[in-house]
């Protein structure tokens, strides 16, 4: 086994450090990115955002309901509107002609 004084052992860890740190400074200076990202800068202010996506492709609904009837009939006359609301005991369609 090498017989290594305290203060030599020290050294030579400290030396590799330090040759270590300088060789990964020298690579990165020489091998980075040598010009930084553009970035626009402006004053913090309330304002809406405005953005204009154009795509094409398919909608999908996140949710899809199927609607039948238990009872075969011929539906005449619906007395609500897309989106309104029900409520309880509100007869909407009618059988009736």
């Amino acid at each position: 086994m090498c017989d290594m004084s305290g203060g030599l052992r020290k050294a030579l860890i400290g030396g590799t450090i330090t040759v270590a740190g300088v060789g990964a400074y020298v690579g990165n200076q020489y091998f980075g990115d040598s010009e930084a990202p553009k970035v626009d800068i402006e004053p913090i202010q309330r304002r809406d955002l405005k953005a204009l996506v154009s795509a094409s492709g398919t909608i999908q609904p996140q949710v899809s309901v199927d609607i039948s009837a238990s009872v075969m009939g011929r539906v005449t006359q619906l007395s609500v509107h897309e989106g309104d609301r029900g409520h309880r005991r509100t007869v909407s369609p009618s059988d009736r002609p």
